[in-house]
């Protein structure tokens, strides 16, 4: 395989990566995702345990734990369950876990503010919209991590392309991304969800483990695929 082939394959898997997740945080009622599930822990598991980060190996143990649990369930009773753990989460009243990224860094702890103003912005530099029919705001979890995917699929085009360039600078967004918007909330979100005492939600405590790991994990690469060095702030541990 050469270095092309394998970087074209790294980036695919890493939209595919960043999709799944966008899945997990957007009430995944959907009835591919629990084969999907397997498929992905799969997958998760075997990057931890080349990863050698013992953190992403444990969240990858913890939340293959979980999912391998749904054998012995229907797909159905699977997706009720995992449903009423979203709703009791994240859409019960002023109990619920704020998922848009506004309220944990603006002021007035409000949706809609200058994070979100930028992610606009941001959106339409790369000709990205949320599809509509997901219903949710542009700075939702959900949303942030699809613009990853998205961004992945398009690294794993330049890759092969003429102009080394424009590869760098994609990753270099990516990079600029996640430390502007991802990584100064998204760890909050991760570690609250975690905390959380609410039953039933398994799921998501493991989920949000898996994702900062990930997160942790992804910013790294995306350095070292960068042709010099950088400043290595790869984000806080929980």
């Amino acid at each position: 395989m050469s270095r092309t082939e394998e970087m074209t394959m790294i980036h695919n898997g890493r939209a595919a990566i960043y999709e799944y997740f966008t899945m997990c945080f957007h009430k995944p009622d959907d009835a591919e995702f629990i084969p999907l599930s397997k498929i992905f822990i799969k997958v998760l598991y075997d990057i931890a345990c080349g990863s050698g980060d013992g953190m992403f190996v444990e969240s990858a143990k913890e939340f293959s734990s979980i999912v391998e649990g749904f054998a012995g369930e229907s797909a159905e009773n699977v997706r009720d369950r995992i449903n009423c753990g979203y709703t009791s989460l994240f859409l019960i009243g002023d109990r619920g876990i704020p998922v848009d990224e506004s309220v944990y860094l603006s002021p007035g702890r409000l949706t809609k503010q200058e994070p979100w103003e930028d992610l606009l912005e941001i959106y339409g530099e790369f000709g990205f919209g949320v599809p509509g029919d997901m219903h949710i705001s542009e700075e939702h979890l959900s949303a942030e991590l699809l613009f990853m995917s998205f961004l992945a699929e398009k690294s794993s085009f330049l890759v092969s392309a003429d102009t080394e360039a424009d590869y760098f600078d994609i990753l270099t967004s990516q990079i600029d991304f996640m430390k502007k918007h991802i990584m100064r909330w998204v760890p909050t979100l991760c570690k609250t969800v975690m905390e959380s005492s609410n039953r039933n939600v398994e799921f998501f405590r493991t989920a949000s483990g898996m994702l900062y790991a990930y997160l942790l994990y992804d910013l790294r690469i995306l350095y070292e695929m960068m042709p010099e060095s950088s400043d290595g702030g790869h984000g806080e541990a929980i």
